[in-house]
């Protein structure tokens, strides 16, 4: 499924992005706000499974293409900030992914 070369980066789950664009969209953050959130909050840490992690587990431009390709080409990027989007983005979760993270 994933090249062999080892180029590029990493594939993120998407139930992990998702989980964050919940957590921004519940307290009002920011891309930029919720990366530094990664690392430095010990629930994000908690909820997002990455705890004691000393690197965020994501970028800000993954967070922000994430977004973008679970709202749709030629939607304002400010809906996708909303609470009720990232919870329709959790609620599209396959039962498992979304057990998972409750």
């Amino acid at each position: 499924m994933y090249r062999g070369t080892g180029a590029g980066k990493e594939p993120m789950p998407p139930a992990l992005l998702a989980m964050a664009l919940v957590l921004k969209g519940y307290l009002g953050m920011s891309d930029s706000d919720a990366v530094e959130a990664t690392v430095l909050d010990l629930r994000w840490q908690l909820v997002l499974d990455c705890l004691g992690a000393s690197e965020p587990p994501f970028s800000q431009g993954a967070l922000q293409a994430f977004r973008e390709r679970t709202t749709g080409a030629g939607k304002a990027p400010a809906v996708a900030a909303t609470p009720s989007l990232a919870w329709e983005l959790f609620r599209r979760l396959p039962c498992s992914d979304a057990a998972a993270l409750l």
